[in-house]
């Protein structure tokens, strides 16, 4: 509660310009996927993949052919092992969609998010890009 109470200025901010927002159409940023509370800071793969088709998304900045041979195989210089650490994965299932992918998180918005802190999307809203043409790598 009296965390709460602390944040209730962010979370008033944060409402009325979100609604503003997204009432005026500007509002690009899909609200689902921000980091919420209840979030596992870890997934545990293997009890995700015994209930359910999991996928792994990864967006690839390299060009078609630079990213799929003729077969549409993922060509292993498509990831490069130094950018490998850094490489944003979404899971997709649930409410990541494949369209999600085309948002780059860029500077505070790449900081490490920690399990319990809330994310104000108002404080991030030029912390991202939507980038027009991505090409998706799914593993399945």
């Amino acid at each position: 509660m009296l965390q709460t109470l602390k944040l209730l200025p962010r979370i008033l901010r944060n409402t009325l310009r979100i609604n503003f927002l997204k009432f005026s159409g500007k509002l690009i940023f899909p609200l689902e996927i921000l980091p919420k509370r209840n979030y596992r800071p870890v997934i545990n793969l293997s009890s995700l993949i015994e209930n359910q088709s999991v996928f792994i998304l990864r967006r690839s900045n390299a060009s078609f052919s630079d990213t799929f041979n003729e077969l549409g195989y993922l060509r292993e210089s498509a990831l490069i092992p130094k950018e490998i650490p850094n490489l944003s994965l979404n899971l997709l299932g649930g409410k990541f969609k494949p369209k999600d992918a085309c948002f780059r998180i860029i500077n505070n918005g790449q900081k490490k998010w920690m399990n319990n802190e809330p994310v104000f999307l108002c404080e991030y809203l030029k912390d991202f890009k939507k980038l027009d043409k991505i090409k998706l790598v799914i593993f399945t």
